[in-house]
């Protein structure tokens, strides 16, 4: 079964239509708080990704993206994403004052990250596109 939406594979497995997915793990986990279940994942080996700010070279106010980029990668906004989202931090600091039920749970938490990998962004830039039609036409047989 394929899924198109980020919350897809949480509903279905909450609606009984499926025994196990892969998902995105915070949209996994908001989504089974709402509904006030707990959501088994298993986390191991998983797929680790950095997200980076950045700033247009020519951007009209640098110091308004500055100023943002600086509000969003604060610790009491890094905490407060992680709380309410279960992403991990960009921030160590921010781990400080989640609850220790937060923390185990975090798909970036230590015992977790060590048994993940990160994905080779320059390998998916070089060959995703030609791995994509591949996939649409094994898909469309």
């Amino acid at each position: 079964m394929f899924w198109t939406y980020g919350d897809e594979p949480a509903r279905l497995l909450l609606d009984g239509q499926a025994a196990m997915s892969t998902a995105y793990a915070a949209r996994t986990r908001a989504t089974g708080d709402a509904a006030g279940v707990d959501i088994g994942m298993i986390a191991d080996r998983q797929a680790l990704r950095a997200a980076f700010w950045a700033m247009p070279a020519r951007v009209k106010d640098p110091a308004r993206v500055a100023a943002l980029i600086d509000f969003a990668t604060s610790t009491p906004r890094q905490r407060d994403l992680s709380a309410a989202l279960g992403y991990g931090p960009v921030r160590h600091s921010a781990l400080t004052g989640l609850a220790p039920e937060r923390l185990q749970r975090l798909p970036t938490g230590a015992a977790i990250r060590q048994r993940g990998f990160f994905v080779d962004d320059a390998f998916w830039a070089g060959a995703g596109a030609a791995i994509a039609r591949r996939y649409l036409e094994w898909r469309t047989r």
